[in-house]
């Protein structure tokens, strides 16, 4: 792996660990709305739950990215699908993440053959 490749992977964790902050404080702000309302329905929680896990995957995964741990990549994949929605910066971060992670799991699959 050259310098530049380090480096785009190295970014890509800092992009995970600044989503994951907006994304873990917009879980804090919308569970507060949401059951701060008479009519906090299911659909709604559902949605604060979606918010929150793609926040801890994006956290866990920033920080195994930065750290080159094997134990990221299920959580880049999850951050990666959970992001490509978020038009049009979460998606283009999905889609970098979605690329990453293929090129770093074609490479472990060829170190273990």
């Amino acid at each position: 792996m050259n310098s530049a490749e380090r480096t785009n992977i190295k970014a890509l964790g800092i992009a995970h660990l600044l989503f994951a902050i907006v994304y873990l404080i917009g879980t804090y702000f919308l569970f507060r709305m949401v059951r701060g309302t008479e009519e906090s329905d299911l659909r709604s929680m559902i949605g604060v739950c979606y918010v929150g896990v793609l926040g801890v995957a994006l956290l866990s995964s920033g920080i195994g990215i930065i750290l080159r741990k094997r134990w990221a990549l299920p959580f880049m994949f999850i951050a990666g699908i959970g992001q490509l929605p978020a038009f049009p910066i979460g998606t283009l971060v999905g889609g970098w993440t979605l690329a990453v992670h293929s090129k770093l799991s074609n490479r472990s699959r060829k170190r273990r053959s």
